[in-house]
Order: structure tokens, then sequence, then C-alpha cells
């Protein structure tokens, strides 16, 4: 099967099936298994998942290979192209962590809640990171991609801020909750000539939701904000997309990606950026086909798409990473 299920909870790191066995040996059998051609894909949970809860469970809900009309059960995996009966797709690792507040936690207003499980995720991206080690150690040279949604962000890069190996390729953020602050630290301290390569999904309908983010999840500094408003990292390791701009969505159309509008009346759908009709396949070409979808190729053609009908997109100097 082409998913390995991980779970981080209690401080543990296990593999749900068999939660007493080593989880390195599961996940080497794994790797045996994936074709080196093939990719490995880290899957990254947001808020209100939880591996513990039989309702918000991820294993059973996002990162298996049910697929229905309901949010909860938009199959990752089927989506970015990992069937469900073979290996030679590559390998999707269902990362789970404690999206959800503990029971003992008291008071339990809403701030201290949220604020209680923006911690947990930054503890859950120490797993991650162990994880991405194991990864180097057992398949050395195989690049890894990560694919987070909301809160998962800021596990994506709490793991990756406490690597000094760099094994990963290319990050796919959904409506990331996560200051840009931690991701300033994080670029200064990477090379510049780093080949990690990070796509940064916003919508309009999601404005609502980085505002909540701001509001509840603590922060030292008063101008720090959401990147999932927009932030702007280094020109040869960033993209934002905003599936809401018109210009975008006629880009990917002329690549064959067709995305379906969010509803006029849905003020907020923070849910869209993986339930949406056409968005996984976007994805599934970012991870599959990376030499068709290059970042500075997309960043080129977006400003072409930008352009008014009557200019010439050659008179325009292309952008120098």
């Amino acid at each position: 099967m082409a998913i390995l299920g991980v779970t981080s909870q209690k401080g543990r790191l296990f593999c749900p099936g068999d939660p007493a066995s080593d989880l390195r040996l599961h996940l080497a059998q794994a790797l045996e298994l994936a074709p080196k051609s093939a990719p490995i894909v880290i899957m990254i949970h947001g808020y209100k998942y939880h591996p513990g809860h039989p309702n918000s469970n991820p294993h059973k809900l996002l990162f298996s290979h049910s697929n229905t009309q309901s949010t909860k059960l938009t199959s990752w995996p089927l989506g970015l192209g990992f069937e469900k009966m073979t290996t030679k797709d590559g390998l999707a690792i269902g990362f789970a962590w404690e999206g959800l507040p503990r029971k003992d936690i008291r008071p339990k207003p809403m701030l201290s809640s949220f604020a209680h499980v923006y911690k947990q995720a930054n503890r859950a991206g120490g797993h991650l990171a162990r994880i991405l080690k194991w990864i180097h150690v057992l398949a050395p040279g195989r690049p890894v991609d990560l694919i987070a949604h909301s809160l998962g962000a800021r596990v994506a890069f709490s793991g990756l801020s406490r690597l000094s190996t760099r094994n990963v390729d290319r990050v796919i953020l959904m409506g990331g909750a996560e200051y840009a602050s931690s991701l300033d630290r994080y670029f200064r301290h990477i090379d510049r000539d780093s080949d990690l390569e990070v796509f940064n999904i916003t919508t309009r309908q999601n404005s609502f939701v980085d505002f909540l983010f701001e509001c509840f999840a603590p922060r030292s500094n008063p101008s720090d904000f959401a990147i999932g408003k927009g932030y702007v990292g280094p020109t040869s390791n960033w993209l934002n997309l905003n599936l809401d701009d018109t210009a975008t969505l006629n880009m990917l159309a002329t690549r064959g990606i067709g995305i379906s509008r969010a509803r006029k009346l849905k003020l907020v759908d923070h849910w869209g950026f993986y339930a949406r009709a056409g968005v996984l396949r976007f994805y599934q070409q970012l991870l599959r086909h990376r030499t068709s979808w290059r970042m500075e190729d997309l960043r080129q053609e977006l400003i072409w798409a930008q352009l008014p009908e009557d200019q010439d997109p050659l008179s325009i100097k292309p952008i120098s990473p």
C-alpha cells in the first residue's frame, strides 16, 4: 500500500496499526517498496484533527482512500495520485498530530485552547524532523515533499527549522497558519542556493480564518501577520498562488488544470484548499511533474496572465531568481 500512517501523540511517535513496534521498521519497509523515481510525500493536517478522536482522526478521514462529497472525507492520497493497492506511485506518509487541546486544560476559553494547540504544533514539528532525518538515513539522496493545511504549516516549518540536513524539496502550504516572523527566521538560516521551493496557496475566503489566527495564536510582535495573507519569501524559494485570482486560474487552465471557483455566497471556505474540484490535481502535478511545473516558469506565466490583452508578454523582462 502506498500510504504509511504515522502518529505523534503524547510525546510518542508510532505507527497507528502497530504502536508497539519501532516506527523505523515500517518506514524502512515502505521506502524499500517505493520506486526510487516516485515521490515521497508527507501529508500534514491542521487544527481540529486528532488521531485519538474517532470523529476527527485524520488517518480515517483525510489520509484514507475514502472519497465522498464531505470535506472531511476528501482523500488527499487519491487526489495526489497514490492508488490504494500499489506502491508504484510512491509513498504517502500521513502525519497525524494532536490538533485538538487536551481535555485536562483548565480553564478552557477559546484563546487558551488554541494557544495550547499552537504549542502542540511546534512539538509535533520535532517529531516531523525526526522522520525526515530517518528518511535521510534510510534512503539517502531521496527528496521528500510536504503538503500541509492550516496549522500544519507551523508543524512543517517547526520541523524544517530543526534539520541540519536538507532533504525536503517542495512544500505546498494550503491556507498556512503561521506567523511571517517564523519563516523570516527560517530563511535567514538556510543557504541562498537552497533547492527548497514553497508554494503558498491562498484564497480570499480564508481571510477571516487568518484574522482569527492572529487574534488567538500568541505572537511577540503586534505587527506580525499570518502567512496565509501572502508572505513574500525569497524569490528563488517562494511563490504565492491565490486561487481566487482570475489570472491565476486562467494560467492554470492553459496548462490543463481547471479549478472550480468558490461559491460567491460562501464567505469562509477553509477546506476549499483541498476540497475544490481540480485543486488536488494541481498539487499532484507540482509533486509528480516538477520539470514541467518549475517555479520560475509559473512565476513568469503569472505575470504574463495579468497583462492587458494588447500588451506583448515578450516586452516584460524575465524575473531573475
